[in-house]
């Protein structure tokens, strides 16, 4: 937060970038993902995944896989377990829009100035793909070099949430973007191309793994 230099109080400055988680946030996917881990729970005779469980999972610091095998003692491997689960992932053609979510980027996209808009996900672009494909207000939304997924290149010696990395990395993205497009980012007189800062930030989260993350990245988290 900064503080005001003639009063010291602290002054949130002005958001000029949006960051978005996807799952659970802007499409129903976790409640997919619940399905999907329950269709292999079931076929060895486990009871569905709990409230409790899902929970722990979303707090970050976990291996979700190697937590899942462990907590309900399936009799298989790591990749057994993947293998097993992605046979189910056609189910999220099914993904939806989350209700207020076309109302909030449409909001978004047609304010003056209009924020930088970017997706921060621990997913793959792969499964993003599968969610999203049929969702065209997403696609439109979010510059595909502003989309960041958990399998980028430049993700791949770096630590998921709830460490700092996919957001600041979205930021540089976003800062690389807004400089090669700053012929039309203008507005009137004043230029939207210097380098969007971290407290400008606001990030859009649906996991206390998510909010730690934007936090230790300097971002404002909600």
């Amino acid at each position: 937060m900064r503080t005001n230099p003639s009063s010291n109080n602290p002054v949130c400055p002005p958001i000029r970038a949006c960051i978005f988680d996807v799952d659970g946030l802007l499409i129903n996917s976790e409640d997919i993902y619940t399905d999907i881990y329950n269709k292999v729970l079931h076929a060895h005779g486990k009871p569905s995944l709990s409230w409790e469980v899902k929970a722990t999972i979303q707090s970050g610091g976990k291996d979700v896989h190697t937590h899942l095998l462990r907590t309900y003692s399936l009799p298989l491997s790591v990749s057994d377990f993947k293998s097993r689960l992605s046979t189910h992932h056609h189910l999220f053609n099914a993904s939806q829009i989350l209700p207020g979510v076309f109302t909030l980027l449409d909001s978004l996209t047609h304010a003056t100035p209009p924020p930088s808009l970017a997706l921060a996900s621990s997913s793959s672009r792969r499964l993003f793909t599968t969610k999203a494909s049929h969702l065209p207000i997403l696609l439109s939304a979010f510059p595909t070099e502003l989309q960041i997924f958990g399998d980028d290149l430049d993700m791949q010696d770096k630590s998921g949430k709830p460490a700092p990395h996919i957001f600041l990395l979205a930021l540089k993205r976003i800062n690389a973007y807004r400089d090669t497009k700053s012929s039309t980012l203008t507005h009137g007189s004043t230029s939207l191309c210097q380098p969007v800062l971290p407290d400008e930030c606001l990030v859009f989260e649906d996991s206390i793994a998510g909010i730690t993350a934007a936090r230790a990245a300097g971002m404002h988290g909600i």
